[in-house]
């Protein structure tokens, strides 16, 4: 035994990779390739490779490769007759979490392993299934179905057999699971079964094409070597008898051993009696050791877990029907044909070789597939008039002449036993015969149309609140079958919105299920008509106030949605429309969903103008607070919602006072917009939080360091509309002298003092600073410290006079020739 390039001992791989060789060029190559260029990570990897006596240069290029990557450890022994030996040597060496078994003829998808490995951490899981494509031959498509948890017994992963799984490696040592070694054939069926049984949480990650199988071009997989009689059926008897002993619960049982049933028919029975080169004693063998399996193990639940033909050959092998048997084992329905299917007292015939043979015999019930055919069935058209749901599509029998069909819709409360059943009226529809008829079947009378009343659920006769699923029944020729109805995923219909019942606070929402069938929520369990609206901004152009946001209805599509923004009152509920638009798209905010596909819920985009001076009945808006709301319309849906922001809303010229022309306040009118507590617009007329004394702040005043008669003051306003020379300070000492100046309005700093906030919700470090360099008309003494500072503001060609008592901050100059400070500038 050879070890080539060991990794070090302190290097903890997430995987190991196992690959037994043996005589596997140029196909090597392409596998060793696929490993070592994995998306993942290549120190969570080390790959293990057991070259089991190649001849053909495997061994050589197994060695280059572990020349080249230092994660690849090589073993080289004598040729073992099989792939079992090398793949538990690599199971001994590896030191990965999880193991991944590799043919050397078969490839990995680039981002196998990243993914199976994300879906292990994240499920915890014991087995990760990979898609598996097959190259050159087929592959289960069951099997590989996504699945963050599979149940082994009611899901289709005991499908997959194969080996090529991501296994958790203390599984394999806590149960000494190992392939076995004096098998060539179905040991991995062995091993696998072993594996899931003792696996807590199996995953699959059918979303990526993980595995690539293939069928070597001159048929050289070790598969395809002759095989005995009891390499044919060892395997199968030997599985078997583990499911049989080590699953307790019937149902997982049945289903497990079925999968080995079907194995036991076309894997070892057919192919012994189709081989030519097989001898009558082979075949007598076979079949023998086939019916002992039968009679050790058949149980007539399992007639549903095989196909029509399947049973139809397993019966004649359990019941010793030689002749028959071999017949149908060079019978196949896809080239040979079959009949057209009987129907017949309410039950279903498939006329196979032997229906209704006198001769041999074969019962009825053997190729009776009533249980087997399904109802293909589709929605072709959903809508509302008024409260009713109206269901239009097609449903019938396969395989069964649409004569004498009636269809009935019937609604099952989920998680409950009520049910309600609607008739449906027939309607012409040729398409699925011209679709699915072959050229055999008529179904053209298989369209229906469904009135659902929902809206009867007022007088307490129809649905009650739930989820209900939707299922189709079909009555034809006296066959009675049903299946869910099933939502296309595109066409030329979209779904339609929810409804409001006439009972109040119940609506109904008609939705697509994950599975894709059709379901109605009463009541809003899980899909409600909620409301939402957002604003984007808000800010003033001239005297009008332009307010922009989106707002949707959910379960209601965004074409169907009608915006109309107005105010409402909070003292008297009094409401005030205002002229609202729409945008051609959601509008740009944290809190949209943007673009959604045709037939969703969507953001619509709106804008509205709200004009202070002439929004109520053409007359200013009376005095108090204006909440903004946001009334959302739609075919049978009427919702109201406050208009809400979003998280990062730009404050512009929120909790600032605009001042109007008006009969308010002195004769003029303060409108303030503002964010309430909740993040909901308002708007404050006449000043009931916002004055202009709360909006006009003094930060300080100091005497002006360069000379002992002006005095600065310094302060921010919180007032849109402020023209240059619109705010004048006045200055008054102790003495009732008194100075003014112009005061000049400059960008905010981040470094200027914040006045002390009065009032409440400002954002004051956002409001224009101003400064003013006041004269003081007599020089300033001890005794006659600066006692007030007055702001007059000048809006609109209004004035606005604000009182200031001096702040108490220490001036950076005394405001007097020597002395000391007077307590009425400050205290330090």
């Amino acid at each position: 035994m050879i070890f080539t390039n060991s990794p070090r001992k302190n290097s903890s791989p997430d995987v190991s990779v196992v690959v037994a060789v043996y005589n596997a060029m140029p196909y090597l190559i392409e596998c060793l390739n696929s490993i070592v260029c994995q998306t993942v990570d290549r120190r969570r990897i080390e790959v293990i490779a057991v070259d089991d006596g190649s001849t053909d240069g495997s061994a050589e290029e197994l060695d280059r490769f572990a020349a080249e990557y230092p994660r690849i450890r090589v073993v080289h022994q004598e040729n073992s007759g099989g792939p079992s030996r090398p793949r538990n040597r690599a199971l001994d060496l590896a030191r990965g979490r999880y193991v991944f078994v590799v043919d050397a003829d078969d490839y990995l998808g680039r981002e196998a392993l990243e993914r199976m490995l994300a879906m292990a951490g994240e499920q915890g899981s014991d087995v990760v299934l990979g898609k598996v494509v097959g190259v050159g031959r087929g592959s289960s498509v069951r099997a590989y179905r996504h699945a963050d948890r599979a149940d082994l017994f009611s899901s289709e992963v005991y499908r997959s057999l194969n080996s090529m799984k991501l296994i958790r490696r203390s599984l394999l040592e806590r149960g000494r699971i190992r392939f076995p070694e004096d098998l060539w054939l179905g040991e991995d069926q062995i091993f696998m079964t072993e594996v899931y049984l003792a696996a807590r949480t199996i995953s699959v990650v059918g979303n990526y094409d993980c595995y690539f199988l293939r069928r070597r071009e001159v048929g050289e997989n070790i598969s395809a070597r002759r095989r005995t009689v009891h390499e044919r059926v060892v395997h199968i008897e030997r599985v078997m008898a583990l499911v049989d002993a080590r699953v307790d619960d019937p149902l997982g049982r049945r289903r497990l051993l079925a999968r080995h049933f079907r194995a036991l028919v076309d894997k070892a029975v057919l192919p012994v009696l189709c081989d030519r080169d097989s001898d009558a004693a082979e075949r007598a063998e076979v079949v023998r050791r086939g019916r002992v399996l039968c009679r050790r193990y058949w149980e007539a639940g399992m007639v549903g877990e095989v196909s029509a033909i399947a049973w139809l050959r397993l019966y004649c092998l359990m019941e010793g029907r030689d002749a028959e048997l071999e017949h149908l084992a060079g019978y196949r329905p896809e080239r040979d044909g079959v009949g057209k299917e009987l129907v017949e007292g309410g039950r279903i015939y498939r006329p196979y070789p032997f229906f209704r043979d006198a001769a041999a015999g074969v019962p009825d019930h053997v190729f009776d597939v009533t249980d087997r055919l399904r109802v293909r069935q589709a929605v072709t058209g959903l809508g509302w008039d008024k409260g009713r749901l109206v269901v239009s599509g097609y449903a019938y029998v396969d395989r069964v002449d649409a004569r004498q069909v009636s269809t009935r819709l019937v609604l099952r409360r989920r998680g409950g036993t009520q049910q309600w059943t609607v008739p449906a009226e027939s309607v012409p529809m040729p398409e699925p015969t011209g679709e699915h008829g072959a050229g055999r079947y008529d179904y053209s009378g298989v369209g229906f149309r469904a009135v659902v009343g929902l809206d009867r659920v007022a007088a307490g006769g129809g649905l009650g609140r739930g989820v209900w699923d939707v299922y189709v029944q079909v009555e034809a020729q006296g066959v009675v079958k049903e299946a869910r109805l099933a939502l296309p995923e595109s066409g030329g219909w979209q779904l339609p919105g929810g409804r409001d019942l006439s009972v109040p606070a119940v609506s109904a929402v008609a939705y697509r299920t994950k599975g894709g069938k059709l379901a109605v929520d009463v009541g809003g369990v899980y899909h409600r008509l909620t409301p939402r609206a957002v604003l984007a901004s808000m800010g003033w152009s001239g005297d009008l106030l332009h307010l922009r946001g989106s707002c949707r209805v959910e379960n209601v599509p965004g074409a169907a949605v009608g915006v109309e923004a107005f105010l409402r009152h909070r003292a008297t509920d009094a409401e005030v429309l205002l002229p609202t638009t729409f945008e051609a798209g959601p509008t740009d905010t944290a809190d949209t969903a943007g673009s959604a596909p045709a037939g969703t819920a969507a953001d619509v985009g709106f804008q509205a103008v709200v004009d202070p001076l002439a929004a109520d009945a053409a007359g200013p808006l009376s005095s108090g607070v204006w909440d903004v709301w946001v009334r959302l319309c739609a075919p049978g849906v009427l919702r109201e919602v406050r208009l809400k922001t979003a998280d990062e809303l730009p404050v512009g010229d929120l909790w600032r006072l605009r001042v109007l022309p008006g009969a308010q306040c002195g004769g003029v009118q303060l409108v303030t917009p503002y964010l309430t507590m909740g993040r909901h617009a308002a708007l404050d007329v006449g000043g009931c939080y916002f004055t202009a004394q709360t909006q006009v702040l003094v930060s300080r005043v100091r005497r002006h360091p360069g000379n002992r008669q002006e005095v600065i003051v310094q302060g921010r306003v919180g007032v849109q509309g402020l023209a240059e020379g619109g705010l004048r300070v006045e200055v008054v000492d102790r003495r009732g002298n008194r100075s003014q100046a112009v005061a000049r309005l400059v960008p905010t700093d981040a470094e200027d003092p914040l006045p002390k906030v009065v009032g409440r919700e400002h954002h004051t470090g956002r409001w224009q600073l101003f400064t003013a360099v006041v004269p003081m008309a007599v020089r300033p003494r001890f005794a006659h410290g600066v006692a007030e500072v007055r702001v007059h503001l000048t809006v609109s060609g209004r004035t606005l006079t604000v009182r200031h008592s001096c702040p108490s901050v220490m001036p950076a100059a005394p405001l007097w020739r020597g002395g000391t400070p007077s307590r009425n500038i400050g205290k330090g």
